[in-house]
């Protein structure tokens, strides 16, 4: 299921869910690295990566988005880029 934004009045805009993307999109993925492995002793933040894509009207697409605990090396290795 993949959620389409578009510019809509209010904070927030719109957002409907989809099956299909159109083709032409702009596409990044951005990562914040909290790279820090879950013991009982913390309660670490989550590393999470989106890939997301605007059209030629402005619309946002999340394609996809990915979290986890790790450490450094894991995150690096782990993760789908």
């Amino acid at each position: 299921m993949i959620s389409h934004y578009v510019r809509k009045a209010g904070p927030l805009g719109g957002r409907r869910f989809v099956d299909a993307v159109p083709a032409d999109l702009d596409v990044v993925r951005y990562w914040d690295l909290a790279a820090t492995e879950k013991t009982e002793f913390n309660d670490p933040d989550w590393t999470i990566g989106i890939k997301l894509g605007r059209d030629r009207n402005g619309g946002f697409w999340l394609l996809d988005m990915v979290r986890g605990r790790a450490n450094p090396g894991d995150v690096l290795e782990g993760f789908p880029s």
